[in-house]
């Protein structure tokens, strides 16, 4: 049997599946009699493919309906076999070949249902909803379509086959009379596909229309006509779709002369349709100008947007020599901008400047197309457009909008200085323009941004004096109190705030500034009149963000006056009233704090554990992330706070001897607060007064309301661990499919020393459920191995959560890996970027130290050095990036040969930073090359000398080889 296995696999192999035919028959009859029954079914896959072969060699159906019995057969005796999948899809192929498109349809159901649906990837389901919906289509068959054509719809990704998918839903739709329904499918086929052109189609809209226009459903009906072709424009597609098919079959007949030929069948079918679609098509009365006449009366009679545009567009195409058609394209231009088509308002917005001719509309159409190039990111040639126009016309009306479009988007794209440099410029020219108060408005804006305001308050000091009347104005008083609190002039604040609450008590910024009033008050220690500002914030604004700021801001202030309770008052309000709409597992986390913070531990476990089971599948939660970091660290510290705190009350309570003690021996007290550094304060305060300690000896009243307290904290604190906790929610996460959960809760076991699932490798696939935090992680434990899915993990973040803090963690690792990959460039606009958007990042050292890496990559060691001083003046960055920086720094001047210097950066780390013994003994060793590098072998040694004498850095890595150069030495 093993030279007839051996042959047969060889001819497979060299896909000879005909010529194995013979030897796998064979082989169906020898492995039927042995114990090797399980070969079989490749055999009945390939003797299957062999007459699917044959098929489309000879175009006998004959093959095919062999095909079908090998197939079925391979599926009766393995269910589950390897080849399941594809023998069905073959199988279904073979009726469609046979033209019995229901059975077909029946193989395809059969493959989208369990246990067979789960076997198929994504490209295998869109191919089986794919051919069924041609199949169903075909037979006319809609009730049993219907379900099925909107699974594809929803489902596919590719353009063609969502029209394919609408087309069907649509006409199906409309056979059955739900009007209503295939509405919602018209705007799946504005664009070009076979679908759109099929006659079926566009004579059920027609139909359609008249139905509901005799309802008097004229909106409807409307929708309906416009998605019609007209009966010329389907004619001419279908005579050179016609032309192209008879074309294709004369070539096949002279390279082909079977007529029984698969393709030619298909071939001679379409082209029997196409006539037939042509014939009547011939037949049907062409109603291309009166579908026009109704469009435009329509668009007179009810002022409908998307009407309007289409309409103007074929007067605009159809008639081009008319002597309105500038007023045509201004019409569709003015609509395409209603109905936002911004393809056609950029269109034809050029199409209308490019003619010199066209002028009464000129200004109207260049604001107009500057908004669209904004929303469009097509920054370019919205920048030459606006400067063209204001050096053009500066002292238009238009203007002023265009220096608002610009102001607006060089504050989107962080653009300062440019702002400031071109708007100045301006100003300098046109010093009478009507365009100045804008001017004076947005380089004030953009001098707050850059936090300089001194200057800022300068302009808009200038617009309330020179311009009172300008539109700017209102916002320049509110503006100019910014700057006062930017400069710490609180009075000058207050006083602008004031003001603009008076003269614009209802204006919609009126909640913000009742935000920043709050703000200065806090800032002056004005406590109960900042809590009242934040609260009247909700009153006059709708703005989701303020109203969170200002409730977090009273819930900040509260704790700050240790006033806990009323501190988760102000969070469970918020909670109450905006669930729905602000950050509500970031108030959830505050609350929990205010709960700890008021001496209820056991709330905040409860309220954090109900919190991650409710909200953790959601990945947009990011709240939720403090929770899951907080709560192991809240439960052992406050654990250890309570078993540390009722040791002690319960000792002082009933030892005797232990009270005597710390009565005579102050020294005990103070030895034990050492060892016990969570015993709370009014204990240790108490504890430290003599008399107290005294008055314990005679009598233990004064603890027992603590010992109450500890004791019953003791009582109420969960006993389950979070490993515990957590592995059992990720367990039910598992199990109820929540993988957003899943993932946030291995994240988080890990992060405690416990793993779960192991062996699991991650994929992209687990990216699009994962939270910020998650996908940060699951990137770094995949770039090892596959940069490609990590960089798309990183991307996801910043793309798809940017109001995430963990947008910087994602840019400073795509930075990573382009500086990994030498892609320099790229990788400092990344670190750059991180450091510009999150400037108070507590890891924003990362980002700078990165910069001066990369600079020094790229050879220019004098701005890496830079970066690296920016590290080491920084006081907030004291500690371990300090030595980072000046140890880089040292290299740097390495690098360019400048021995002395890198001597003197070197040694400042580990004279400066040596508790820092990562940093310190890396200096060390570079210290003592450079003095052997000029020559100076005796301080060489000594410095070696010194490190080898310092016990703490024997375990450094660099040890054994400073031991070793040292011997060399």
């Amino acid at each position: 049997m093993s030279n007839l296995l051996e042959t047969a696999d060889t001819m497979v192999g060299n896909k000879d599946f005909v010529g194995a035919r013979p030897y796998m028959e064979e082989l169906v009859s020898r492995f039927q009699a042995s114990d090797q029954k399980d070969n079989l079914e490749s055999v009945y896959f390939y003797l299957a493919i062999s007459y699917l072969v044959e098929y489309s060699d000879t175009s006998s159906k004959g093959s095919l309906t062999k095909a079908v019995e090998w197939l079925q057969r391979m599926q009766r005796e393995f269910p589950n076999g390897k080849n399941a999948i594809k023998g069905y899809l073959y199988e279904a192929d073979a009726y469609r070949g046979l033209q019995d498109f229901l059975k077909a349809a029946d193989v395809y159901e059969m493959m989208l249902k369990q246990p067979l649906e789960a076997r198929m990837n994504y490209e295998q389901r869109m191919e089986v909803l794919e051919k069924l919906t041609q199949a169903l289509y075909i037979k006319r068959e809609w009730k049993r379509g219907l379900p099925w054509f909107t699974v594809f719809l929803k489902e596919t990704r590719n353009p063609e086959h969502k029209a394919m998918a609408a087309a069907a839903l649509l006409e199906g739709n409309i056979k059955e009379g739900h009007f209503d329904v295939a509405l919602e499918y018209l705007r799946f086929l504005v664009g070009e596909s076979e679908a759109r052109y099929n006659l079926q189609l566009n004579v059920a809209l027609i139909d359609a229309g008249d139905r509901l226009a005799k309802e008097k459903r004229y909106t409807e009906a409307m929708l309906m006509y416009r998605m019609v072709l007209t009966v010329e424009e389907i004619t001419k597609w279908q005579k050179e779709r016609l032309t192209d098919l008879e074309g294709q079959l004369n070539r096949l007949r002279i390279t082909v002369k079977d007529k029984d030929n698969e393709r030619a069948i298909e071939l001679e079918t379409k082209i029997f349709n196409t006539k037939a679609q042509i014939k009547g098509l011939e037949d049907l009365k062409s109603y291309t100008s009166e579908l026009q006449v109704r469009i435009a009366r329509n668009y007179l009679m009810t002022n409908r947007d998307w009407e309007s545009f289409y309409a103007y567009m074929n007067l605009i195409e159809e008639y081009p020599d008319n002597a309105n058609v500038e007023s045509y394209i201004y019409a569709a231009f003015t609509g395409a901008t209603k109905i936002n088509k911004p393809d056609a308002v950029i269109s034809l917005g050029e199409q209308y400047l490019d003619n010199s001719k066209y002028v009464q509309y000129r200004d109207d159409v260049i604001v107009k197309l500057l908004e669209y190039y904004k929303n469009r990111g097509e920054y370019y040639d919205f920048f030459e457009l606006a400067k063209s126009f204001v050096e053009q016309s500066p002292n238009t009306d238009y203007a002023k909008s265009v220096i608002f479009l610009m102001g607006d988007t060089y504050t989107k794209l962080s653009q300062f200085d440019d702002m400031i440099r071109q708007f100045e410029a301006w100003d300098k020219k046109y010093p009478t323009s009507p365009m100045t108060p804008g001017l004076y408005y947005w380089i004030g804006l953009a001098k707050i941004l850059k936090s300089e305001y001194g200057e800022a308050w300068d302009n808009y000091n200038k617009i309330l004096l020179d311009y009172p009347s300008s539109t700017y104005a209102e916002d320049s008083l509110y503006r100019r109190g910014i700057c006062y609190m930017g400069i710490e002039d609180f009075d000058g604040a207050k006083r602008d705030f004031n003001a603009y609450i008076r003269q614009y008590p209802e204006n919609s910024q009126r909640g913000e500034v009742e935000f920043f009033l709050g703000e200065v008050d806090s800032a002056t220690g004005n406590v109960e009149s900042a809590l009242n500002h934040y609260n009247k914030v909700e009153e006059y604004t709708d703005s989701i963000q303020f109203i969170q700021n200002a409730y977090f801001r009273m819930g900040a202030l509260l704790e700050t006056n240790r006033d806990y309770e009323k501190m988760a008052q102000v969070y469970g309000t918020f909670i109450d009233k905006y669930a729905d709409r602000g950050e509500l597992t970031g108030a959830i986390f505050h609350l929990g704090r205010a709960y700890e913070l008021n001496d209820q531990p056991q709330l905040m476990l409860k309220e954090y554990l109900a919190a991650i089971s409710e909200f953790g599948d959601d990945p947009y939660t990011y709240g939720l992330d403090d929770i899951l970091k907080a709560y192991p660290e809240g439960y052992y510290l406050n654990k250890e706070r309570i078993a540390q705190n009722l040791a002690l009350l319960q000792k002082l309570n009933t030892d005797a001897s232990y009270r005597k003690l710390i009565a005579d021996d102050r020294q005990a007290v103070f030895t034990f607060l050492g060892q016990n550094p969570l015993i709370e304060e009014p204990i240790k305060r108490a504890l430290y007064d003599q008399n107290f300690r005294e008055g314990l000896v005679k009598n233990q009243e004064s603890i027992q309301p603590w010992l109450t307290k500890y004791q019953e904290l003791s009582t109420v604190f969960p006993s389950e661990t979070p490993e515990d906790s957590f592995s059992r929610l990720y367990k039910q996460a598992r199990e109820d499919g929540e993988e957003t959960l899943a993932l946030r809760l291995k994240y988080s076991l890990a992060q405690q020393g416990v793993k779960v699932d192991p062996g699991r490798v991650f994929t992209e696939d687990d990216f699009f459920y994962a939270s910020p935090v998650s996908l940060v992680w699951v990137g770094k434990q995949i770039e090892q191995y596959d940069t490609t899915a990590a960089r798309s993990a990183f991307e996801m973040v910043v793309e798809d959560h940017p109001s995430s803090d963990q947008v910087f963690n994602a840019l400073v690792a795509l930075g990573n890996l382009e500086m990994e990959a030498g892609n320099n460039q790229q990788a400092l606009e990344y670190f750059e970027r991180a450091e510009r958007e999150f400037p108070m990042h507590e890891d924003g050292v990362d980002a700078v130290l990165r910069q001066g890496d990369v600079k020094r990559k790229m050879g220019d060691n004098a701005s890496a050095r830079e970066k690296y001083r920016q590290v080491s003046t920084t006081r907030d960055w004291r500690g371990p990036a300090h030595a980072e920086a000046l140890y880089k720094t040292g290299q740097s001047y390495a690098e360019e040969g400048d021995l002395k210097h890198a001597l003197a950066s070197y040694e400042r780390v580990y004279i400066g930073y040596s508790a820092y013994t990562d940093w310190a003994s890396k200096a060390y060793l570079e210290s003592g090359r450079t003095l052997q590098a000029m020559g100076n072998k005796e301080d060489a040694r000594r410095t070696y000398d010194e490190f080898l004498e310092n016990d703490m850095f024997k375990t450094t890595e660099v040890y054994p080889i400073i031991q070793q150069e040292r011997k060399s030495l």
